[in-house]
């Protein structure tokens, strides 16, 4: 056993480690709380500050030499209670992206979506984070099903980058579409929960 890694800040309850990354070099490690309460929004907050409950966050950690240290506290751009942020990681093998599936409810579709105030409940999403070599971390947008349904839970489950993290592959475990094969009509709603992935 080389680490025994916990957060800065614990609390009863918050599930530290529903979702677990390790980049391909073995030195970054990258944990989900989705239970966490945390009231503050983007990289690097306040864990101490409460007021959010379940809005969940994700904690990252870096080695060089075998000495572990936590670099980064992340939470959406729009932490809301109830969000579940870290309920999904996908890591890229380098280390540099990260996308984190978490419950949403917005409406608007696509890449990076403007927020329409629109409500479709437990359609999912995951938001995007990056950094270059060992700077720091930014939000790098969110991902949503371009037509968003409700329970389609994109996101809840499993993610996964590929090798130089230019593809994501995102499941959505409640889509309801009964096409076949590739690019069939994702709005048709006539088979139930028959699943989906988003690439």
């Amino acid at each position: 056993q080389q680490a025994y890694l916990k957060p800065t800040v614990i609390r009863a309850g918050d599930r530290f480690g529903r979702a677990v990354q390790l980049s391909a070099n073995g030195r970054t490690a990258v944990v989900s709380v989705d239970q966490e309460s945390g009231a503050s929004s983007g990289v690097d907050g306040d864990p101490s500050v409460l007021g959010l409950s379940s809005a969940g966050a994700v904690h990252v950690f870096d080695t060089n030499g075998g000495a572990w240290a936590q670099t980064a506290y992340l939470k959406p751009p729009r932490a809301r209670a109830g969000q579940l942020f870290g309920l999904s990681l996908a890591l890229s093998a380098d280390g540099q992206r990260l996308a984190v599936g978490a419950m949403d409810h917005g409406a608007a579709g696509g890449l990076h979506p403007e927020d329409t105030g629109g409500v479709v409940l437990d359609s999912g999403a995951a938001f995007l984070f990056s950094r270059g070599g060992s700077g720091p971390w930014a939000a790098a947008g969110l991902l949503k099903a371009p037509q968003p349904q409700a329970g389609a839970y994109l996101g809840w489950g499993t993610m996964a980058y590929s090798a130089d993290g230019q593809s994501l592959a995102v499941g959505m475990s409640g889509d309801f579409s009964a096409a076949t094969g590739i690019q069939g009509d994702p709005t048709d709603r006539s088979m139930p929960w028959s699943g989906a992935v988003l690439l």
